[in-house]
């Protein structure tokens, strides 16, 4: 990658998890990574679902809804 183009931490982590908190599905970045994303998924409408960033010691965590 070049230096002028800035690109994500190595080992950034997204995560997919269910209402439970079970992991369904996880993407970690590297050095050469400039984007992460999960793979497809489908829900049912009123199925929650949670999104994990993490870093480090460093960790977010957004809940959603269909």
């Amino acid at each position: 990658m070049p230096e002028d183009v800035k690109g994500l931490p190595d080992s950034l982590a997204l995560r997919l998890l269910n209402s439970q908190q079970v992991l369904i599905a996880e993407v970690q970045s590297s050095k050469e990574s400039t984007f992460i994303q999960l793979p497809y998924f489908l829900g049912k409408k009123a199925e929650s679902f949670q999104v994990e960033l993490t870093y480090g010691q460093t960790r977010h965590l957004e809940a959603f809804l269909v």
